[in-house]
């Protein structure tokens, strides 16, 4: 049977509905690993090369760097070119290279802010070419595939200081490491290896692996339903849901869970379904009272089990953002 599927967008919560199992699939805005809330300004020191300060590759990871968080909106950024003018006024030494006491001294400068420091720790690629598996050609005849992988091995050292004390918020070794491969019918003819192309996928991974300590980020989450002949009500919510009715979705299950004349399972079936509407609305207390409810009349009902679980989870994280949230800037437009 063939699936379909429907997307809807809603501000901070996209919506796909599986037409074959009872389950949508929500966005869920997640917080930075690291609470940042107090300060207004990210300052950008240059991320040094595994050999030397100044590596192509290293300038290419700042750069990007830079260019997510100016993007996120979040933080007024002081880039590698301000920070070098603010050095050259102040006397801050003929080096070009800010270390953690220079970095105050900028501080002074700038205000209240954190600085990154990091160091690309690897950034070496290794290639082989190996014999595959046996295929038949067009002709009949037998062919060995030969592999050609690459592989690069691509890991950064991240910091973030506090430029008024000099402490540090957080540090992290974050891997980017990727590979790929490509096939030919003989040694020699293996196409080669794009290493440029391998090495921006590396530098996408740890970028994207960065912004999330430091900015909010959205995951997708499935929430599945309870199934039941004698809950008709299920297939009318989820067709509400289509056509954004959450509202009258949500009030669907609610008289759904209230009826007397269900059987125990079928109850916590339906009791189950109204906690997990609640829950992808973002209604995390509700929705644990009612999973609790729920496992009352089906304890071994290993869905409801799990749901009260991811519930508690979801919770604490919403709470996470809340607090990050509570005094957070209005979006710096640089």
């Amino acid at each position: 049977m063939k699936q379909i599927s429907y997307y809807f967008y809603l501000p901070l919560i996209s919506i796909l509905i599986n037409a074959c199992t009872p389950s949508i699939v929500v966005k869920l805005k997640r917080p930075a690993e690291v609470n940042l809330k107090r300060y207004k300004k990210i300052a950008v020191n240059a991320i040094a090369g595994q050999y030397e300060p100044n590596e192509p590759e290293a300038l290419n990871l700042t750069d990007d760097i830079t260019v997510n968080l100016v993007e996120s909106q979040l933080f007024e950024i002081v880039d590698r070119q301000n920070i070098n003018t603010i050095m050259q006024e102040q006397n801050l030494g003929q080096s070009g290279v800010v270390d953690e006491t220079s970095a105050v001294a900028i501080g002074k400068v700038i205000g209240p802010a954190a600085m990154i420091f990091g160091r690309i720790q690897n950034n070496n690629y290794k290639e082989d070419v190996t014999k595959g598996d046996s295929y038949v050609d067009q002709k009949g005849m037998t062919q060995t595939r030969y592999v050609r992988r690459g592989n690069l091995t691509y890991g950064v050292n991240l910091k973030l200081i506090d430029i008024e004390t000099s402490k540090i918020i957080a540090i992290k070794s974050i891997d980017g490491s990727s590979s790929t491969s490509q096939t030919g019918s003989s040694y020699y003819s293996v196409p080669s290896i794009n290493q440029d192309q391998l090495r921006n996928q590396c530098r996408s991974k740890v970028v994207e692996k960065f912004m999330k300590m430091v900015a909010p980020y959205i995951v997708s989450k499935t929430i599945f339903f309870e199934k039941d002949g004698k809950l008709p009500e299920l297939t009318q919510a989820l067709n509400l849901i289509k056509i954004q009715e959450w509202d009258e979705a949500i009030k669907v299950l609610e008289e759904c869970s209230h009826k007397m004349d269900l059987e125990p399972k079928v109850k916590a079936k339906a009791i189950y379904n109204y906690g997990a509407i609640l829950e992808a609305k973002e209604r995390y207390e509700e929705a644990l009272n009612l999973y609790k409810e729920a496992m009352k009349l089906g304890p071994t009902n290993k869905k409801i089990i799990r749901a009260i679980a991811s519930a508690k989870e979801e919770k604490f994280l919403h709470d996470k953002l809340l607090e990050q949230e509570k005094s957070e800037l209005e979006p710096v437009k640089n």
